[in-house]
């Protein structure tokens, strides 16, 4: 007898057997069974797989614009509305999920909450624009726990209106002995209210960031970094770095915004993200690396060693706006020239088996050169609404979830225009 497969188009639900997530009304069953109160604690701990490319609305290379129109179905995060964590597995599998949506209320991204041993890894968030109050992301809102492994957020609007926490990949890291490795942002990040923004994570604790990219521009208020916004005690940044423009009123780096207090490492790490402070503004706190690091202590010391800043891109701006523990020694200042090419990443004394140099361009990881190409249709095709990836047509109901478009033609013009300026930097390391 063949094992039910409950309400996807295969699998189990275990470990050995997850759940097969193959159409576009695959993924909203799971989103409506993890927001029903009554289904939720046992469909977050289940285990998932995607197998196809999906596109949750029609057009998403439109997603610039729908600001201004919105689409069809409007995207509530896995688990937002019942507030259970995810304790299972979703296996992204290498594919892509396009087309999410949202334009308000708080809380907006692909899934809400992680709890003890969830893992997110191998997917990709593209052509989305994801708006709201607060805790606006990529992949997860709050870790409790688990890990975030391998995972892509590009081609995608975060636009933060009413308060604090909007990131690239995760928003408020708080839960012990935490992951994110092998992930990149290239997301466009705007917080217009509210505090700590970032290209990976908002803020952080107890969390360990790993072999992590921000291509991005991240543009908020205080608290704003290419890595991390708020830096709290026992985290660990190593191996990453930060391509993209930051730009705040005050706590604002290249890597980091602010370490909130001491006991933080950034390691093996570079920066050649143009950094600046808003105008009018006129805090001390800017820095090409971080803004603002505190006083050590023999209990709490901070630990920054073997980072590197492009002096061109840097100018005459400090490599820490506000040092007061003495570490700006532990940063080095080199030319453009001798961060890109052939013998950057021996120059930077960077770990060779997780970066690979180029010729004209910053070392990138070698993770991402392996990546295939997104050509929209892995493992039986793109998944759009009215099309099964095979030829045929879905039937996809309409969601009850659509929200009212919020205009800002203006705003989505102005993004299209950076994205075509830095669009091919941006492909070669993701």
């Amino acid at each position: 007898f063949a094992a039910e497969t409950g309400p996807f188009s295969g699998g189990t639900g275990t470990a050995e057997d997850p759940y097969q997530i193959k159409t576009v009304d695959d993924l909203k069953k799971l989103n409506d069974l993890s927001n029903d109160t009554a289904t939720a604690a046992e469909y977050l701990a289940k285990h998932y797989k995607l197998m196809a490319n999906l596109e949750l609305n029609a057009n998403s290379n439109d997603y610039a614009k729908w600001g201004d129109t919105a689409p069809a179905y409007a995207w509530v995060a896995i688990g937002q509305l019942s507030n259970v964590s995810l304790t299972g597995t979703f296996d992204g599998n290498g594919m892509t999920i396009k087309g999410l949506y949202s334009n308000s209320g708080n809380g907006k991204g692909f899934l809400w909450q992680m709890g003890e041993g969830a893992v997110i890894k191998n997917l990709t968030i593209a052509n989305s624009y994801i708006m709201g109050g607060k805790y606006i992301f990529g992949i997860a809102g709050v870790m409790n726990g688990g890990t975030i492994d391998g995972c892509t957020v590009k081609d995608t609007i975060l636009r933060a209106t009413g308060g604090d926490y909007c990131a690239g990949i995760a928003c408020w890291l708080l839960g012990e002995n935490l992951v994110i490795r092998n992930c990149v942002s290239s997301a466009t990040i705007l917080q217009e209210r509210g505090n700590k923004t970032a290209g990976i994570a908002a803020c952080s604790k107890n969390v360990t960031i790993e072999n992590c990219a921000n291509l991005g521009t991240v543009n908020g208020l205080k608290y704003v970094g290419g890595i991390v916004g708020e830096m709290d005690v026992n985290t660990v940044i190593k191996n990453c770095y930060n391509l993209g423009e930051i730009t705040a009123n005050e706590r604002l780096g290249g890597l980091v915004g602010y370490f909130k207090v001491a006991g933080g490492t950034v390691e093996n790490a570079f920066t050649a993200g143009k950094v600046t402070q808003k105008e009018g503004q006129t805090a001390t706190s800017v820095g090409a690396v971080v803004g603002q690091v505190p006083e050590g202590n023999m209990v709490n010391s901070n630990t920054i060693k073997n980072v590197y800043i492009d002096k061109n891109v840097a100018g005459t701006q400090k490599a820490i706006g506000d040092d007061l523990d003495d570490q700006t020694k532990n940063i080095t200042a080199l030319e453009t020239a001798k961060m890109q090419g052939m013998d950057a990443v021996k120059t930077m004394k960077l770990d060779e088996k997780i970066f690979t140099a180029q010729e004209k361009d910053y070392p990138v990881f070698a993770y991402t050169l392996s990546k295939p190409a997104d050509d929209g249709g892995n493992n039986g095709g793109s998944q759009t609404p009215g099309n099964d990836g095979n030829g045929g047509n879905q039937n996809t109901p309409e969601s009850p979830r659509t929200g009212e478009a919020f205009p800002i033609t203006l705003f989505a013009v102005l993004l299209c225009s950076v994205a075509a300026v830095v669009i091919s930097r941006k492909r070669a390391h993701i």
